[in-house]
């Protein structure tokens, strides 16, 4: 009887130790899972608005990272904002998506990089001929058509003299689904 007992006890300190063992591993993954990961800004490697749009007709439908200074978020739903070079030269729309569900005003005058996917829409000759009479129209039309419809009206018009410079008949307007964004520097900072 005694090697019986011997025999149930080497058992129940087996069974021990392996409970203790396996106590330890699921301490150690629970312990690793609630550490932040080491992540990599995205400011790191990320080209300017005005060297994304040099090469963006080759990098439609890639994911990429941008940075350029918030110069206006939609007051209504935040949904999109615009970005530039620090010179003001270029400028690119994003769209919030991914785990961006606005863009606060208080984002204006402040860099930032952006991880997003560059889109393109194309907007033809006949559409911009078609926009630019019911501008002309709409400005004979009422005295005080407003400096919106001048502004519509220069920048239709400057489509389609690039239209015509370029011997296309679409115009490309390059913007960003954005993905997720960083601040990189305050706005006082600029």
């Amino acid at each position: 009887m005694a090697a019986w007992r011997q025999a149930a006890r080497n058992t129940l300190v087996m069974i021990k130790n392996m409970l203790l063992l396996a106590a330890s591993a699921v301490a150690v993954a629970l312990s690793s899972c609630s550490r932040p990961a080491a992540s990599a800004s995205l400011a790191e490697g990320a080209i300017t608005v005005d060297s994304l749009l040099g090469v963006a007709e080759t990098r439609v439908g890639d994911t990429l990272v941008v940075r350029g200074f918030v110069r206006h978020t939609c007051k209504k739903s935040g949904r999109r904002c615009f970005i530039s070079d620090s010179e003001r030269q270029s400028k690119m729309r994003v769209e919030a998506g991914g785990q961006i569900g606005s863009f606060d005003p208080s984002l204006i005058g402040q860099e930032v990089a952006v991880r997003g996917v560059l889109r393109e829409k194309r907007t033809s000759m006949a559409d911009v001929e078609k926009a630019l009479e019911a501008i002309e129209a709409k400005m004979e039309g009422e005295a005080e058509a407003g400096d919106a419809c001048e502004t519509t009206l220069n920048t239709l018009a400057a489509k389609k003299a690039y239209m015509e410079l370029k011997g296309r008949d679409y115009y490309s307007d390059f913007f960003m689904d954005g993905l997720d964004y960083e601040v990189i520097s305050p706005a006082n900072a600029q």
